[in-house]
């Protein structure tokens, strides 16, 4: 992500653009949450994936970090595209954290049901009060330059767990060290 935002590479060429998209350009599902609108939109979600690394995934093989940041971007604008129609353009890695998080609450559940279950509750409402009439996509518009992408974050969250609810990364299920 750093790399595309020094070097310029832009939104102009790897965003999630439903236009070009449905053109051929199929690679902008995957490069669209690489991208970001400002160094600030950048920031904050280095910020974000640096907290879930280091808080709720340290433990996790790196293997298992590839096939995550190889599968959710996918996710996140099959989400779009299906789940969202009128969504023309999306850049961030939002959708994707949202995934990661909720894979590391579920992996986590099995060890504190009681902490975690609570963390997946309170996540789980943050994403339904997104997408209700209170919901203010705008609020960070000023420091991010976008609205926020309540259906990213869905399409994140429901991937992530879904991925951790069939035993992604189980010994048990997947031998992926």
């Amino acid at each position: 992500m750093l790399a595309l935002a020094q070097y310029g590479v832009g939104l102009r060429r790897l965003a999630y653009d439903r236009t070009a998209i449905a053109a051929g350009q199929w690679w902008r599902c995957y490069t669209g949450s690489w991208v970001h609108y400002s160094f600030s939109h950048l920031a904050m979600n280095v910020v974000a994936l640096a907290l879930i690394a280091g808080v709720l995934l340290a433990d996790l093989p790196w293997r298992l970090w590839l096939l995550l940041l190889a599968l959710l971007p996918w996710a996140v604008s099959l989400g779009l595209w299906y789940g969202q129609p009128q969504c023309q353009i999306y850049a961030g890695f939002s959708g994707v954290i949202e995934g990661l998080l909720f894979f590391a609450l579920w992996r986590a559940w099995r060890r504190d049901p009681w902490l975690y279950g609570l963390a997946l509750v309170f996540f789980g409402a943050r994403l339904v009060y997104e997408h209700t009439p209170w919901y203010d996509p705008n609020y960070l518009q000023a420091w991010i330059g976008v609205a926020v992408a309540p259906s990213a974050h869905l399409a994140g969250a429901l991937s992530g767990s879904l991925l951790a609810l069939i035993g992604v990364g189980r010994d048990k299920l997947v031998e992926i060290r």
